[in-house]
């Protein structure tokens, strides 16, 4: 999956697979994440929010299952 870099100090780059409602979250330290049947939508609007950081713990940590998928 591609990762775009992203403006954020806790989150370095953001991927979607659109097929497969996959959110890969890249953070700075090289941890990679995979947050499973996360809507497009959600994940634009992480990708354009004001603080990346605040939406990712509001909206996508505690709400999406996740794995480790590197780091």
């Amino acid at each position: 999956m591609e990762r775009i870099k992203v403006d954020s100090s806790s989150i370095s780059e953001i991927g979607y697979d659109i097929s497969e409602q996959i959110l890969e979250i890249k953070f700075p330290r090289g941890a990679i994440y995979r947050y499973t049947n996360v809507p497009a939508e959600i994940s634009l609007k992480l990708i354009f929010a004001d603080s990346i950081r605040k939406f990712f713990n509001t909206c996508i940590a505690k709400n999406y299952q996740y794995e480790k998928v590197e780091g």
